[in-house]
């Protein structure tokens, strides 16, 4: 979202770059900390069942 907030970008094309950029970066950021605490962070334990999921979107939107 800063990205794109910075860029100013305009257009399809140009915001599925910045989403792409952010994904890598945050790709990144998820890997460095799995290396630096030596477990993963993501795992089948933790994920969000789909009814969490959908509170988190409502609460989100403010419903």
């Amino acid at each position: 979202m800063e990205i794109h907030r910075t860029k100013d970008t305009k257009g399809v094309p140009r915001l599925k770059d910045d989403a792409r950029v952010g994904g890598s970066v945050a790709g990144s950021a998820r890997k460095q900390i799995e290396r630096k605490i030596g477990r993963k962070i993501v795992s089948k334990s933790n994920f969000l069942k789909q009814q969490n999921i959908k509170k988190l979107k409502n609460w989100r939107q403010g419903i």
